[in-house]
């Protein structure tokens, strides 16, 4: 009898991506947007699920503690 190889776990948001950027790209949208679109809904997903866990609750959701980016200033570059 043959061995079964091993389940290999895959990140579902990755796959998750993928699916909506190709179904935004079916509907019209151009691949950039469409890419944007599949983050959108995976990051969605995301956030409902962590809620649904009691993880987060929606007061963090709706933006209430603002996201760290880099420097902490949107767009402007460290000099250096």
């Amino acid at each position: 009898m043959v061995a079964t190889p091993p389940p290999i776990p895959v990140s579902r948001a990755p796959v998750l991506i993928l699916w909506a950027t190709v179904v935004a790209e079916r509907l019209g949208y151009p691949p950039g947007t469409a890419l944007t679109l599949g983050r959108y809904v995976a990051g969605s997903s995301a956030r409902a699920k962590a809620r649904r866990l009691g993880i987060t609750d929606e007061e963090q959701d709706a933006g209430g503690t603002p996201r760290a980016r880099g420097n902490g200033s949107p767009g402007r570059v460290a000099a250096g």
